[in-house]
């Protein structure tokens, strides 16, 4: 049989093992976790009623960018993203900020779930930036104002 396992083999050669995967979300340590409140019921009748907040790698030619989206359940549609070189607080904050001017100001938001991974950067950082949401809870994200 000359399957390439025995060639190799005849050549004293050996596979290198596969690599793993690096995952990129790491929810964050240590941090008070609230409950889910999406509960996989992902489908929403309204508009802002759920958001949904994701961030990924996007490789260019020039090396590798961040872009953090916001994503309104209802419409299917991105409504708010900032685009960085680090994955960090700063990134979701601007994606966020930009979706909450897209729905026309925190006043017209109340009441929205903002589900996530619980990625470190907005379970960890986001609700200490400079105006952040007046109630955030855990994994989904019940924005609320007085």
């Amino acid at each position: 049989m000359n399957s390439v396992a025995a060639i190799m083999r005849e050549q004293g050669m050996v596979a290198r093992p596969k690599r793993r995967r690096r995952h990129s979300t790491r929810p964050g340590k240590g941090r008070w976790r609230a409950p889910d409140l999406v509960k996989r019921k992902f489908a929403a009748q309204q508009l802002n009623g759920k958001w949904y907040g994701d961030g990924t790698e996007v490789p260019t030619d020039e090396g590798k960018l961040q872009l953090d989206s916001v994503l309104d359940v209802a419409s299917r549609r991105i409504i708010g993203f900032a685009i960085g070189a680090h994955h960090d607080a700063e990134l979701a904050y601007g994606a966020l900020s930009m979706a909450i001017a897209v729905r026309g100001g925190r006043q017209q938001i109340d009441g929205v779930i903002l589900h996530t991974d619980r990625g470190r950067c907005v379970s960890g950082c986001l609700p200490t930036l400079r105006d952040p949401p007046n109630r955030w809870a855990g994994r989904a994200r019940l924005w609320t104002t007085p």
